[in-house]
């Protein structure tokens, strides 16, 4: 198939914006796999494990963490998830509790859980799989303003798969939009690659703006710019540190630090130009088991960030002891 080939999911998108997607992205990504209990349903007892499975084929190592969990009660949070960040979570749901006024829409208190659980999770966009024992108009209709409902409020996007599948195509779609999503495609995109023959295909409920996906190309841009303020930082520091060289007169302590200090900067020059490298190879791959090595080449930069701002405090100590100033 061409890109032009591929089927394009619906998207509805609402005028109320997601203030959490306005938020940094984070490594690893991470992914909860929440499933009401339901023993006979194969789709959902294997999907975590084959989710963890592609993962491990992309290269991903410690760039992906997919945790698998049950929902007991749709008005329920789900267990073990608090002060936790899930970017992406899929939810393979029983039939969603109706209102007691209306077949055709879903209980509030639904509404109410999900959108908080959505917030307190950092969630980027979730995935709401059709019910497995089979669901009726009324209950798609109630899938389908339950994700309208929410991004109303502000919640992340809502990626709706259509009732009809069978358990084996929902394994293919989760793995192959797993694939796509951790290749940072954007969200429509990534469905569409992964809906791929299947019929009937998804719809999309969003927010207004355009950071729909992991947006890690932004994390990526952010993590450049710290290399280029931490390179000024340093270039800035070699000039303080030259203007600070004790006379040979100030003693043997003065200058010991001040040997110390500048043997520290040029290792501090030596490990900057390694992490450019380093991201500038990650930019050009942009494959899956680059997010792995994008956390590692974030800690490296923070690494020498810390350490340059202990050594600006060192420096600055010296220059009032050269100064006169330390007594």
């Amino acid at each position: 198939m061409t890109d032009q080939e591929y089927p394009e999911p619906l998207v509805v998108e609402s005028p109320t914006a997601c203030p959490g997607l306005e938020r940094l992205p984070r490594l690893p990504v991470r992914v909860l796999v929440l499933s009401a209990p339901s023993a006979d349903d194969p789709a959902r007892r294997g999907l975590a494990d084959r989710l963890v499975r592609r993962a491990d084929e992309l290269g991903v190592a410690d760039g992906v963490v997919i945790v698998a969990q049950e929902l007991q009660a749709w008005t329920l949070a789900p267990g073990g998830t608090q002060r936790k960040r899930f970017d992406v979570v899929l939810l393979r749901p029983t039939v969603v509790p109706a209102a007691a006024d209306s077949k055709t829409d879903p209980d509030p208190k639904v509404v109410d859980v999900l959108s908080r659980v959505l917030g307190d999770l950092e969630t980027r966009f979730w995935v709401l799989d059709p019910p497995t024992e089979g669901s009726d108009d009324a209950d798609d209709t109630r899938r389908m303003k339950l994700c309208r409902a929410l991004v109303k409020r502000g919640a992340p996007p809502a990626v709706l798969i259509p009732p009809g599948w069978e358990p084996s195509e929902l394994l293919c779609f989760h793995e192959e939009f797993l694939e796509r999503i951790l290749h940072d495609a954007p969200l429509d995109k990534a469905v569409s690659r992964a809906t791929d023959t299947l019929r009937p295909v998804p719809a999309i409920f969003q927010p207004a703006g355009g950071r729909h996906g992991l947006d890690l190309g932004r994390l990526l841009e952010d993590h450049r710019h710290r290399i280029d303020d931490e390179s000024t930082g340093i270039r800035v520091f070699d000039r303080e540190l030259q203007a600070t060289q004790p006379p040979p007169e100030a003693g043997a302590s003065p200058l010991a630090v001040w040997t110390a200090l500048a043997a520290a900067a040029a290792r501090r020059r030596e490990a900057l130009e390694a992490v450019r490298t380093g991201c500038e190879e990650i930019n050009r791959d942009r494959d899956p088991a680059g997010w792995s090595r994008l956390a590692a080449n974030i800690d490296e930069l923070r690494s020498i960030e810390e350490d340059r701002r202990r050594d600006g405090d060192q420096l600055q100590a010296l220059r009032l002891v050269s100064r006169g100033g330390g007594g």
